[in-house]
Parts: C-alpha cells; structure tokens; sequence
C-alpha cells in the first residue's frame, strides 16, 4: 500500500481548534464576570484558573497553523480496504490447530511433506508446494481436515487424519472429487460413507492432481476406493469385495417352492445406482439383449455341461417369460428337454427396475437342474455315452455363477440403458445361491445329489440342502475378473458351512 504525505495538518482544523479555544476563553470570561464582578480584587481578564484550559487549545490550534507538521494520508479506497479487513492475527492459522489433540501430528507431516519432491515426467524435481493453512483443523465426516493454500494450485491441499491413523495429504481437487462420489448417499455424511484416504503408517502419503486411485478407509460403506482411467475423466467409487452371511433382501424374492425336486443354482444382483433419468427397456435393447443370451456365455455354458457328459444338446430357443414383460420387466428363459419331454436344466433371466427406489436394477439369473435320469435319456439317445456320475461340480458351480453374475450384473442392466451411471446410493451387493426345492410334504434333498461336494471335503456335511452367501463388490466387465472373485466368494461361503478343506482351488 503506498503512502503520501501532506506538509501541514488541514487550515480548516487548525481553525476550528482555535476558535474552540477562543470561545471558551470568552465564555469563561462572561460567566465569571456575571458571578464575581462585584468582589474586590477580581480581575476581569484572568477570572480564575479554569481560563489555562481554553488558552491551551487556542495556542495548540495557533501551533499546528504555523508550524509545518508532517502527516499520512490514504486514498478513499484504501481507506476502505484498511477498514474492512480484520487485523492480521484475526485471520492466522497454526498448522494442526483447531480440535484438541492433533496439533503435533499435523506439524509433523507437514514437516515430512516439505522434505518430499514431486518428480515430473521430463526428470525435473520440484518440492511439494504445501504453502499455509487457510483454515484450522475441523471435523469432517468420520475425520478431521485443515485446508492449505498453495501458491501453485488453484485447489491447494487437504490435510486430513482419522482418528489415531496417520494423516494424508490430498490436492484440493480430488479432495472435492471424493465429497462428489458421495452426494448420492442416503441419509448419510459423503465422506461418512465413503470414508477417507487410506494411510501409509510408515510415512506421510501424499495424493497428487494426476492420481488415477485413491484406495479408502473408515467409511460406513466399507472399504473401497475411487477410480478413473485417466486424469480427464470422473471419478467413481468401488467397494473392496466383501463376503458376508447376511443376505440381501432382494435375495428372498425368488423364495424356494414346493414345484418338484430340483437344484436350483441362482445369483441376484443389486445396482442402486445414483440416476436422474428414468431407465427402461427399449424394444431395441431388448433385442440385443436377446443376441447376446443366444450367442453368449450363458448358452455355451448349457451346450459344455451336456458335452462332458457325454453328447452336445442344444437347448431350445430364449422366449419371453414366465414373468411378465414390461418396460420396467424383463423375464426370458430356454430350456433342454429330454426325449420324452422332460425337462432336463431350465434358464431363466429376469430384471425388474425401480421396486425399492426408482433407480434400483435387481437382476436374477438362476439354472434348475430337474432331472438327472431325463438327462442320461436325452444324452443316449443323442447317440453319446453318459457319464456314471451326472452330478455338476464345484468347478462347474463356479463357472456358471461367474457367468450368471456377470450377466446379472452387466448384460442384463445394459437393456436398461445406453449408459448407466457409476454413482450409487448404497453398495451394489449379490447373492450367490445354491439350494434344492422339494415335492409337497417331503423334505430337501440334499446338495449332495445334484453337485458333487466330495472336493469340498471327503464325507463332511452330506445332508446340507442349501448354501448362500452375499458379496459387496461392483460389476466387472471382465468375465475373468468376476470368476475370480467368485471363487473367493465360494471358498469363503464353503469355510462357513464347515466344509474346512475347502480353498479357492476346489472351485477350479
């Protein structure tokens, strides 16, 4: 701010002193006169000693008018700026101020990231430009923040510590990005859900504009982590995969019946997806819905079940039903008959949108396997020789709930809409299910004539009739990648029923 001069104070207030003076001289005058004129020894031009006080500010008024006294101005903007900004230790933040307890932790990671170099992609090496804090520590979600200022970021930094966990450092851009991911949530803080930053308990992480993952921690949704493919696109968030006992609640709508003795091998899929437009299925989208299901995973699947056991049986064409069909419905099925008729294995796929908010897609895709002995019929009458033990293996188990649950998950939804969004209110979950029905009055038959469980463990738990668990994990569009977690999910699910021996390899 620059400063001018002025050689003298104004005339016009070195005037009004003097004549502030002056009359009071006069008015002490003419008060004293009327009091004491009449007493001996009064003297009408020093009335009293008052009269020193007005003849002080006369002379100090006579004094700043002749002597040149030199003072500072200010234009009327500066003026105002000065008036309006707060004094300078008003607005001071101390690194780690803020809320008790975290001050030296903050000082020490701001200590470690000065010491830290960001490294450029032509070999050039700069110092993290952390710069000051714009704010004092404060609690956010399930943690605590402070905001930096940098003088190279438009964003600055967000310091940002759960409790008794390390702090990390995160470019204010992404940091903005993350409480994006979030405002689909429900009912809940963003970063309650989502959580934070994942520390490094040996140092100081730091986040930088260009990251491509951002693994997270402490949120209510679990752990998980935002993605993208290149620093130009958004952001979305991934659950780490999860396995739990508890079933979702999609899982009981396609509760088990009384319809006849068979296995029933089902996945239900749940995408509670953060959308603005409606979604429904298109005549076209339903037609390359339809392509794929002849031509894709699911029908190969049906063709090498029936030819490792002794002869290729094509099922008979996809048709619509036996659930409704509607723009919010879709239901399609194909089954392999026997000779005679019977029903050997029936496939059904089903999705319903918007039962339990208007931009849920649940999903179902389930194969029953009917009847083992219309099976050995329709594989020797195609000329081949059955196999002694028709049974499905767990290998054989997890290859079709990897293909149902890919299927479940992103053919199925794509008839919903050409582009589905990557926000979600909760976490998108799948049910893996295998399980028998039964006739009226009798009781489940057990797994163990349907599905070869001796790989599991030799002799252990035969009367089991059913095995479920729920995985939290998103949808994949690598069928690979889905297999693999469904392997773990299954091995998983198959400790829990006590089969002890049971490892990831028993499913291959």
């Amino acid at each position: 701010m620059t400063r001018s001069f002025s050689p003298r104070v104004s005339p016009g207030i070195t005037l009004a002193v003097v004549a502030i003076g002056v009359s009071g001289l006069l008015g002490l005058m003419s008060v004293f006169a009327s009091i004491q004129g009449t007493k001996p020894g009064y003297c009408w031009w020093w009335p009293s000693g008052w009269m020193a006080v007005p003849l002080v500010v006369t002379l100090l008024g006579a004094v700043l008018a002749i002597v040149p006294v030199r003072r500072s101005t200010l234009s009327a903007f500066e003026t105002a700026q000065k008036l309006a900004s707060p004094p300078e230790t008003a607005t001071r933040h101390l690194v780690g101020e803020g809320v008790q307890g975290y001050a030296g932790q903050f000082r020490r990671a701001v200590k470690a990231l000065v010491a830290q170099k960001i490294e450029h992609p032509d070999g050039s090496v700069d110092p993290v430009p952390i710069g000051s804090p714009r704010s004092d520590v404060y609690v956010d979600g399930p943690g605590v923040v402070q905001d930096f200022d940098s003088p190279e970021s438009d964003y600055g930094w967000a310091l940002c510590a759960l409790e008794g966990r390390p702090v990390v450092a995160v470019d204010g851009k992404v940091w903005n990005e993350l409480r994006a991911a979030g405002t689909a949530v429900l009912g809940q803080h963003p970063r309650g859900a989502l959580g934070y930053p994942t520390p490094d308990e040996n140092a100081t992480r730091r986040i930088d504009a260009d990251a491509l993952r951002v693994d997270l921690t402490g949120g209510a949704w679990g752990d998980g982590r935002l993605v993208r493919g290149a620093p130009a696109q958004p952001w979305h968030w991934e659950p780490e995969p999860a396995f739990s006992m508890h079933p979702i609640p999609e899982a009981a709508s396609w509760d088990r019946d009384s319809a006849g003795e068979r296995l029933r091998m089902r996945v239900v899929s749940v995408l509670p997806l953060a959308n603005d437009g409606e979604l429904a299925a298109t005549a076209e989208r339903r037609a390359a819905l339809l392509t794929q299901l002849a031509s894709g995973a699911l029908a190969r699947y049906l063709v090498e079940l029936s030819a490792r056991r002794g002869a290729e049986l094509a099922p008979g064409p996809w048709r619509k039903g036996p659930n409704r069909n509607a723009p919010h419905w879709v239901s399609y099925s194909c089954d392999l008959l026997a000779p005679d008729g019977r029903t050997v294995l029936f496939l059904h796929v089903f999705m319903q949108l918007g039962r339990h908010a208007s931009t849920d897609i649940e999903s179902w895709v389930e194969l029953e396997v009917r009847d083992l002995d219309a099976w050995e019929c329709a594989i020797d009458d195609a000329g081949g020789t059955p196999r002694s033990d028709l049974r499905i293996s767990p290998a054989e188990v997890a290859e079709f709930l990897a293909i149902a649950w890919h299927t479940a998950a992103v053919l199925l939804p794509a008839a919903a809409s050409t582009q589905l969004p990557t926000r979600y209110t909760r976490p998108p979950g799948t049910q893996l299910i295998l399980a028998t029905d039964r006739q009226a009055a009798r009781e489940y038959p057990p797994l163990a004539r349907y599905v070869d469980l001796r790989p599991l463990a030799d002799g252990a738990r035969d009367l089991i009739e059913r095995m479920t668990i729920a995985v939290t994990a998103a949808p994949l569009a690598d069928l690979d990648g889905t297999a693999r977690i469904t392997r773990q999910a299954l091995a998983e699910m198959a400790q829990r029923y006590e089969f002890l021996d049971a490892t990831e390899a028993s499913f291959t």
